[in-house]
């Protein structure tokens, strides 16, 4: 580069008044790749003798700030995937448990007032289950009727008071292992930040002693 730049030199000077003609994309072309032998010279040289590009500390400043959001981005993503698949698999479970719940009781309601006739008859006709105390025969008095009401209403209000206190258990277990998840998570969080935040803290500082060992290195290659 320097050799031809002379030899331009000393031509411009033997002849300064000599003109050339030449056009827009000429001149273009000669700049640039004026500009990126420069560059390339430039690249080769620091290869040669193993430096570093040197940033400035407001470089230095947006590299961090840019992996930083970068990292908090993919947390953020991981975190919402991680939230949004528990949060199905519970809806699955409680939509399970529903449904099998629902389907003893329709089995029990079935057997309790129904019996399939599969003696005499076509197709096996539904008549009702012949249960202790399911009419009102003529022996019964009003007293032993009311008694039997009372007794029926009492077992339904225990049974709907059972599968309420199953309901409320199931909903503070859901409760417990969602608070416990949301806390699994926070912690998790904060130690990949915190991990992540020393990585960075680190990077830099090795950065900054490759730099002050690169500018040691050239200064000493300088001397020699």
């Amino acid at each position: 580069m320097t050799e031809r730049f002379q030899i331009v030199t000393n031509s411009f000077n033997a002849n300064p008044r000599v003109t050339f003609k030449t056009d827009h994309r000429h001149a273009k072309d000669r700049f640039q790749l004026f500009a990126k032998s420069i560059v390339a010279l430039d690249k080769k040289r620091a290869t040669k003798c193993a430096t570093e590009e040197v940033l400035t500390p407001m470089e230095l400043l947006l590299v961090d700030v840019v992996e930083e959001m970068n990292g908090f981005n993919e947390r953020t993503a991981a975190e919402r995937k991680e939230r949004t698949a528990a949060e199905e698999e519970w809806m699955k479970n409680g939509e399970q448990v529903r449904r099998l719940a629902m389907a003893t009781r329709g089995e029990c309601t079935t057997a309790s007032t129904l019996t399939t006739s599969n003696g005499s008859g076509v197709g096996g006709l539904m008549e009702p289950c012949p249960t202790r105390r399911r009419g009102r025969p003529e022996d019964f008095d009003d007293a032993e009727f009311v008694s039997v009401l009372e007794t029926s209403d009492k077992r339904k209000q225990d049974m709907a008071a059972r599968e309420l206190v199953l309901r409320e258990k199931q909903l503070a277990h859901d409760e417990a292992a969602l608070a416990e998840a949301r806390l699994r998570r926070e912690e998790e969080s904060r130690a990949r930040v915190e991990q992540e935040t020393r990585s960075a803290m680190d990077a830099a500082a090795a950065r900054q002693t490759n730099l002050a060992l690169a500018r040691i290195w050239s200064g000493c290659r300088s001397r020699w």
